[in-house]
């Protein structure tokens, strides 16, 4: 869907709504997916709008940046309970 069709018809105040609801949809994508590819296709977006929000918004960028952790974060619990080191390292907490 072109995004001059999406917000044809649609106030200023309704589209800037829909921005931060789809900013909000695309990083819990990212966190779920981990990959701007993922994310991009999983909220129906292109990724010149994606880089265009990263040029733009430095609040999306810091958002960004805590779910990339987070995805990070997730990789390390998987990667550790699959070698089994996860029940070892909770012996020690």
């Amino acid at each position: 869907m072109a995004e001059s069709n999406f917000n044809a018809g649609r106030n200023i105040a309704e589209r800037k709504d829909d921005l931060v609801k789809r900013k909000r949809l695309f990083l819990k994508a990212y966190e779920q997916w981990g990959t701007v590819r993922a994310a991009c296709h999983a909220v129906k977006i292109s990724r010149s709008s994606y880089k265009r929000w990263h040029a733009e918004d430095g609040e999306f960028v810091k958002e960004l940046d805590e779910v990339k952790v987070a995805f990070a974060e997730s990789l390390e619990e998987l990667a550790l309970e699959r070698v089994g080191l996860k029940r070892a390292h909770s012996a020690l907490v």
